[in-house]
C-alpha cells in the first residue's frame, strides 16, 4: 500500500471522530504521521522498534484481510501507543524522555510529559459522558484500557470494541502529530539534510575479496568459476484450494530480483553443496561493481549469520560496523532503501541455551522485513517444511540439468578435454552418479579427483573422501612438508566436527580458542604430538577450514558432514 492509499484508509477508519473536529487538516497531519513513523531513530542506544510495527499493522489490518490469529497480533501492535509517544517525546523534550527511561516510567508519565491530559482526567474512568472538549481524552482512556493486553487476550473483546480501539489509537496518532507538528517537521527536515558518504572503498574491498576467494586454489589444478554463480531457482508455492498449480517465477536469482520480485524479498532454499553462500557472495560482488559505476545504486552487505555469535551486537549494528558509519547515517540508508541485504545461512545460527540467539536473530530479521519495504533482502536457508517469515516468497535452488552439467565439465576440463570426454561418457551410463553430481560442489570435486587420481568414485561419501585424501596427498608429496602428518590432521578434524554438530548444532563460526580446545582434546586422547598453531594454519591453507569475521568454520557443509560421519565410525570402532 502506498502512502496516499494508507492515508485514505486511515481517514475512512476515523471518519466519525474527524467529523467532530473540522478544524483539523487531516491530509497534512496524516502525511506528517506517516513520515514521522518512518523517520529513523538516529540517537545512539535508543530502541523503538514498536514504532515500525505500528505502520506495518495499519497496512495489514486496514488493507489486507489477515487470518484471525494474525489479525489479533496486528491489532495488538497497532494499538501500542506507548512507543509512538516515546518517540514524540524524544524529539519534543529529550531530557524528559531520558528521565522517563531512567525511571522506567510508562504510559501515564508520557501523557503528562507531553501535556496530553491538562485536566488530569482519571484514565480509569469510562470514556462515555465527556463533553466536546474531552474528545481526545476519550480515545486515551480506550487505549489505556488495552495498553497491556497481549494479542491472545484481544479475543475477549467484541468486533465493535476492537473497532473502537483501532479508531482511538489512530485518532491519538493524528492528534499528537497535529499538536507537535512543528517539532516533527524540524526533525524530518534535519534528517533529510544529513549528507551520505560514498562507499567506493568499501565496494573495492568486496570486489577484491571476491576475486581472491574465487581465485584461490581450492582444488588440485582448478579454480572456482565465477560464471557458475548465476544460480537458477524456481519459486516454491503450495497448490491452490482448487488443487491447481499457481504460476511460479523462475530464472537466475539475479534476473528475478531485478525484474520479477516486486516484494523486494527472497528466501533461498538449497541443500548443502548447492552454492547458497557462493551465490550471495556473487550478488554482493555484482552490486559492488554496479555501485562503482553509479553511486545512486544500492550498497550490498553480506551478513553471515553463522558467524554473528555475539548477542550484544544487533544485525543493524553489524551492518553499520561493516560500512564504517554512524548509526544516524545507517538509519537513513535503511529508511531510503539504499541497501541490499544478503543474510547467509539462517540454518547456521549456532545453538545456545534456550535458543536465545536464534530467537533474537529471527525477530531481528522479521522486524527488518516489516519495517524496511524499500530494501531488497535475500535470506538463504536449508529447505524446511514451513517458511517462518510471512509474505516472503520462497525460491528453491535447482540442481543442474544435463546441459548445465555438460557446460560445467567443459569449463573445468578445458585444458584436459580427454578427461571431460571420459566423464561425460561415464555419466551417460550411470544415472545414479549423475544425480549425485547435479550439485556444483560434488561435480567440481569429482572432476578434481579424476584429474589427480584418474578414478571416478561411485557415491557422494567416496567423492568427498577421495577429494580430502587428494588434498592431503598434495601437501605431503608436492609441497614436501615434513611437518605434515595426515593421520593427526584427519583426527583433529574429526573431533572438531563432533563439537560443531553435537554442541553448536551447525557449521557456525568458532573462535580460535574453541578450535584449540577440540584439537587439544584429540591430542590428549590419542597421545599425538602436534603444534596446534601449525595445525590450524595448514588446515586453513588446505581450505578445509575457512576464516570469516575472525571465526573458523568448515568451508563447506559437506566437509563437516563427511568428517562427522568419519568421527562416528571411529567411535564405533573404538
Amino acid at each position: 500500500m502506498d502512502d496516499l492509499k494508507l492515508i485514505k484508509v486511515i481517514k475512512k477508519e476515523i471518519s466519525n471522530s474527524l467529523s467532530r473536529n473540522s478544524s483539523l487538516n487531516f491530509e497534512e497531519t496524516a502525511k506528517l504521521f506517516v513520515d514521522f513513523m518512518r523517520l529513523p531513530i538516529t540517537e545512539p542506544n535508543v530502541e523503538l522498534d514498536g514504532c515500525s510495527r505500528i505502520i506495518n499493522a495499519i497496512h495489514k489490518l486496514l488493507d489486507d484481510t489477515p487470518e484471525k490469529d494474525d489479525r489479533d497480533t496486528f491489532l495488538a501492535e497497532l494499538t501500542k501507543v506507548e512507543p509512538f509517544l516515546r518517540k514524540i517525546l524524544l524529539y519534543v523534550n529529550k531530557p524528559e524522555y531520558l528521565k522517563i527511561v531512567a525511571n522506567k516510567d510508562g504510559f501515564i508519565s508520557l501523557i503528562n510529559a507531553l501535556n496530553l491530559n491538562p485536566n488530569k482526567v482519571n484514565l480509569d474512568q469510562s470514556p462515555k459522558g465527556f463533553d466536546e472538549s474531552f474528545i481526545y481524552i476519550d480515545h486515551f482512556i480506550k487505549v489505556y484500557k488495552i495498553r497491556n493486553i497481549e494479542s491472545h487476550n484481544i479475543k475477549e473483546y467484541s468486533t465493535k470494541e476492537t473497532g473502537e480501539f483501532i479508531e482511538s489509537a489512530l485518532m491519538i496518532y493524528i492528534y499528537v502529530c497535529n499538536k507537535y507538528r512543528h517539532k516533527i517537521l524540524e526533525a524530518i527536515t534535519a534528517y533529510s539534510e544529513i549528507p551520505l558518504p560514498e562507499f567506493n572503498n568499501y565496494c573495492d574491498l568486496i570486489i577484491e575479496s571476491f576475486k581472491e576467494r574465487i581465485g584461490r586454489i581450492i582444488h588440485l589444478q582448478s579454480k572456482e568459476n565465477v560464471t557458475l554463480s548465476s544460480t537458477y531457482v524456481s519459486e516454491f508455492v503450495l497448490k491452490s484450494i482448487e488443487d491447481r498449480e499457481i504460476s511460479v517465477r523462475e530464472g537466475t536469482i539475479d534476473e528475478l530480483r531485478k525484474n520479477q520480485v516486486q516484494e523486494n524479498r527472497m528466501l533461498l532454499w538449497g541443500e548443502a553443496g548447492m552454492g547458497k553462500t557462493t551465490t550471495l557472495e556473487f550478488l554482493t560482488y555484482k552490486d559492488a561493481l554496479e555501485y562503482k559505476k553509479n553511486n545512486s545504486c544500492s550498497i550490498p552487505v553480506l551478513i553471515p549469520l553463522g558467524f554473528l555469535t555475539d548477542m550484544n551486537v544487533s544485525l543493524k549494528q553489524y551492518v553499520f560496523s561493516k560500512l564504517e558509519i554512524e548509526s544516524k547515517v545507517g538509519e537513513i540508508l535503511f529508511e531510503k532503501g539504499k541497501l541490499n541485504l544478503f543474510f547467509d545461512g539462517l540454518n547456521e545460527i549456532p545453538l545456545d541455551e534456550k535458543n536465545q540467539l536464534r530467537t533474537m536473530r529471527y525477530k531481528e530479521i522479521e522486524t527488518l522485513i516489516n519495517a524496511n519495504k524499500k530494501l531488497f533482502i535475500i535470506i538463504s536457508n536449508r529447505p524446511h517444511d514451513i517458511n517462518i517469515f510471512n509474505n516472503v516468497p520462497v525460491f528453491i535452488i535447482q540442481k543442474m540439468n544435463d546441459r548445465q552439467i555438460e557446460d560445467f565439465i567443459n569449463k573445468y576440463t578445458e585444458s584436459q578435454k580427454n578427461l571431460g570426454v571420459l566423464l561425460k561418457e561415464k555419466l551417460k551410463d550411470d544415472d545414479r552418479l549423475k544425480e549425485i553430481v547435479r550439485t556444483p560442489l560434488m561435480l567440481s570435486r569429482l572432476i578434481e579427483i579424476l584429474k589427480s587420481e584418474g578414478v571416478i568414485p561411485e557415491n557422494e561419501g567416496k567423492i568427498i573422501d577421495k577429494f580430502i585424501k587428494s588434498i592431503y596427498k598434495r601437501e605431503r608429496i608436492e609441497k614436501k612438508d615434513a611437518n605434515f602428518n595426515e593421520d593427526v590432521i584427519h583426527r583433529l578434524l574429526l573431533y572438531l566436527s563432533s563439537f560443531c554438530l553435537e554442541v553448536k548444532g551447525t557449521n557456525s563460526g568458532l573462535t580460535k580458542n574453541e578450535v584449540y580446545a577440540q584439537f587439544q582434546k584429540c591430542i590428549t586422547n590419542f597421545g599425538f604430538k602436534m603444534d596446534l598453531a601449525y595445525a590450524i594454519d595448514i588446515i586453513v591453507q588446505l581450505n578445509i577450514l575457512e576464516i570469516r569475521e575472525g571465526l573458523y568454520s568448515f568451508s563447506h557443509q559437506s566437509y563437516l558432514d563427511y568428517f562427522y560421519a568419519e568421527y562416528e565410525r571411529m567411535v564405533f570402532e573404538l
